[in-house]
């Protein structure tokens, strides 16, 4: 969930016992800034000014954020700031859309800017929020609290439902649970956009209560290399606490409705996804939302049986091995990432330097891109000897997926 991480869920939590040798042996804290927590945290007023909103995004980062090294500090605080896009100057103001889209866990708004462009491009007003404890350093992960990501996403939810006509919400990951809480508690919400939505967690829900038992002791299992300037590699133990609430938050919603179907869902989601449980998705999908817009757009290796659950009239299928780009399958990171992305991107600065490998951004560009190839995130024991591989940072079928969105948007 993003992320979450698959690093984090198959490391840092391989089992109860690693966990509770790392509370007694290593209880010891970080001095660097990285993993101090800042003096507060980043959140919106009650009824936010959305420019004033930024400009507060702007002024907190400037004071807060640790700049990780490779890349100018101001670049990256542009990079990481909340961000609005309003429709094009062409566009009919008679009748107008908005969509909030919520990041997941240690990432940024960053992510979606691809999107965003190319929907405001087809009038739809696009916000996009940073939610509180990201964006600056790990360190804040380690105070911040999922109820402050669910207000600051309702707020500023309001906040534009009062500018347009027609409001949406979307989210990514743990972003995308919050926007499914915000759409089934809010009749104003005119439909709900998922990209591999933290509904349920990939082998990890069973022992996210550790994270409360191993708070008094450490704030951190370990210490990633943090090669990416938009998103966090190191996550604090706080941080699987506070995905258990959310969890059990967006689980207790949709289970309170055994129909919805006044709510347009699209649902986004890779097979190979090594975070999110695509089992629970799928079923959510297919007995809980039942309006005729609802669409369930799944990248998998189409060489392959569809599974028994296909519903072709709901549900479609793009082709995730891509051997003419290297790419092996799609990635949980990959889904709303455009291919001209200056970071993520076919030619981006980070887009061979994400786990699994590990290194330093230097160790990284060292590498011959020709030996990559790029899929899912992959454990010690799941990587191949023949090649490297790296997580898949860009969505290949990007203009289907824009398409798509804008369908259910009604955009023109």
């Amino acid at each position: 969930m993003t992320h979450h991480r698959g690093a984090w869920r198959r490391r840092a939590w391989r089992c109860p016992g690693v966990l509770l040798g790392v509370m007694l042996l290593a209880g010891c804290t970080a001095a660097d800034s990285l993993y101090r927590p800042a003096e507060r945290l980043y959140t919106a007023g009650p009824e936010p000014d959305y420019g004033a909103y930024l400009d507060g995004a702007r002024a907190h980062l400037r004071e807060h954020a640790v700049a990780i090294d490779g890349f100018d500090r101001e670049r990256q605080i542009e990079w990481r700031m909340p961000f609005e896009r309003a429709p094009a100057g062409h566009c009919d103001s008679d009748e107008t859309t908005g969509l909030l889209l919520i990041h997941g866990l240690a990432d940024t708004p960053f992510l979606f800017r691809d999107l965003a462009d190319r929907l405001a491009a087809r009038c739809v007003r696009v916000r996009a929020i940073l939610l509180p404890g990201h964006g600056t350093r790990p360190g804040d992960l380690v105070t911040a609290e999922s109820d402050q990501w669910i207000d600051s996403a309702r707020t500023h939810a309001r906040g534009l439902s009062d500018q347009v006509d027609r409001l949406y919400v979307g989210g990514h990951s743990l972003g995308g649970a919050i926007a499914t809480v915000l759409a089934l508690e809010d009749p104003s919400v005119q439909g709900l956009v998922t990209f591999a939505p933290a509904w349920e967690l990939d082998g990890l829900r069973d022992v996210l209560w550790l994270g409360t038992l191993a708070e008094p002791f450490i704030d951190f299992i370990e210490h990633e290399p943090e090669p990416n300037p938009v998103k966090y590699e190191t996550l604090a133990v706080n941080t699987g606490d506070e995905m258990g609430e959310i969890l059990g938050r967006v689980q207790s919603e949709l289970e309170a409705r055994r129909s919805i179907d006044d709510l347009p869902l699209l649902l986004v989601a890779t097979e190979a996804d090594s975070v999110i449980d695509l089992d629970y998705l799928q079923r959510g999908f297919r007995e809980r939302f039942t309006h005729p817009a609802s669409h369930m757009l799944l990248y998998r290796d189409t060489r392959e049986p569809l599974p028994s659950w296909w519903q072709p009239r709901r549900m479609s299928e793009r082709m995730a091995w891509l051997p003419e780009h290297r790419i092996v399958e799609m990635s949980h990171q990959s889904l709303p990432v455009g291919p001209d992305n200056p970071l993520y991107g076919v030619d981006g600065l980070i887009r061979h330097c994400l786990e699994p490998n590990g290194g330093s951004r230097e160790e990284c560009l060292a590498r011959d891109p020709q030996r990559i190839r790029y899929a899912a995130y992959r454990g010690e024991g799941e990587r191949n000897d023949r090649y490297l591989t790296s997580r898949l940072t860009w969505n290949p079928h990007f203009d289907d997926l824009v398409d798509r969105v804008a369908r259910l948007l009604q955009a023109d």
